[in-house]
């Protein structure tokens, strides 16, 4: 059915529903465009460091197809990373769309429970 499906580990918000401007990987930050598709839907593409993040991807899809986006505040769901990540620290979009340890960015959540190597229960503040 999808693949790559970032599973929530605890979900107090409300996910959304956006055409894909391009093609996504789910498990990586979304952030959405200024346009809309030809039925009317919200655009979202992958957020990078400068992005207001609009939720997290639900699984891959291909450009036009609509996804999910997991999002709400205190949320706790699986994000792509691109090295390994450990408890309480704080994260920001990297330039990839994954979650990365606060540098410069904006801190968006922090990592509640890595699960792996590149993929961590991440908590989200919005």
């Amino acid at each position: 059915m999808y693949s790559n499906q970032a599973h929530d580990l605890y979900n107090d918000g409300s996910d959304i529903t956006v055409a894909a401007a391009k093609a996504i990987k789910g498990r990586t930050f979304a952030t959405l465009t200024v346009n809309t598709d030809d039925h009317g839907m919200a655009l979202a593409t992958t957020a990078n460091t400068t992005s207001t993040v609009a939720g997290v991807f639900k699984y891959d899809v291909n450009q036009g197809e609509l996804v999910g986006l997991a999002r709400g505040a205190s949320r706790v769901v699986q994000v792509t990373t691109d090295i390994p990540l450990t408890p309480g620290v704080e994260v920001q979009v990297s330039e990839t769309g994954t979650a990365a340890a606060v540098t410069d960015g904006k801190p968006i959540g922090y990592v509640f429970q890595p699960v792996d190597d590149h993929t961590a229960y991440i908590s989200l503040y919005h």
